[in-house]
This record gives C-alpha cells, sequence and structure tokens, in this order.
C-alpha cells in the first residue's frame, strides 16, 4: 500500500503555533495547479495515495459520472484519498507542478466526495483498516 507520509513528493510540511497559543498540528502544504489556495492535510489525517490499478479504476467511475472530465482528458498522474475530518473522504488529483523538478512536487487540480463512487468503501478497508 503507498501510505503517503514520508514520500519524497516534495511536500511542504507545515507546522504551527508560536507563543502562548498551544502548537498546531503539523501538516502537509499541497498547492493548487491554478492559482487558488493551497490544501492543507494533517499528518495525523488517514490517507493514502491510490496503486495504479485502483487509480485507473476510480477514474474510469469518475468520468462515467461527470463526461466532461474525459473530454478534457482527466489521468491524475496520483490519486489522493483522504480522511478530512471530522467526517468527510475526499478524492484529490495530483500531479506534477508547472515548476516541479527532480523534487518531485505534486499540486492538487481537483478534490472529489468520495462517498459517490462505489470504489469508495473497498478502497477505504484496504487502506485504511
Amino acid at each position: 500500500m503507498n501510505k503517503l507520509g514520508g514520500l519524497a513528493w516534495g511536500l511542504a510540511l507545515v507546522a504551527g503555533g508560536v507563543g502562548a497559543q498551544p502548537a498546531a498540528a503539523p501538516r502537509i502544504e499541497i498547492g493548487s495547479c491554478a492559482s487558488g489556495p493551497p490544501m492543507s492535510i494533517g499528518l495525523a489525517d488517514e490517507r493514502a495515495l491510490l496503486a495504479d490499478d485502483e487509480r485507473d479504476a476510480l477514474v474510469v467511475e469518475m468520468t462515467a459520472r461527470y463526461p466532461m472530465l474525459d473530454r478534457d482528458g482527466f489521468k491524475p498522474p496520483v490519486i489522493l484519498l483522504w480522511h478530512k475530518a471530522p467526517a468527510e473522504w475526499l478524492y484529490v488529483s495530483l500531479q506534477p507542478g508547472a515548476d516541479a523538478d527532480a523534487s518531485g512536487t505534486l499540486c492538487f487540480t481537483a478534490s472529489f466526495v468520495a462517498e459517490q463512487f462505489r470504489i469508495t468503501p473497498g478502497l477505504i478497508r484496504a487502506y485504511m483498516h
């Protein structure tokens, strides 16, 4: 299983908390491939990078549900399954950023509520339990 964490994906680790305030939980910050704000994922959040065959099966289901994705050539090289607190599961599509170099920096292109896809319960069982 492809767990996101110690992988050298070029994701910036952001630690917070200074002074009298309690320290914020460490986070991974993923920049937007567009001009939007970055996505911030807690290091303690459950998350996994899908294996290629699972990613491909999910993309088939996504493009069946959203045909415009297929028309736009939606084929992300990486999809993250993320349990965004408190209860929502998301898929986040990732790809090399425009300024990516040998560091392998990724940015996100889109996120999808995971519960709408039939493949999700099996992936959650496979990766998180």
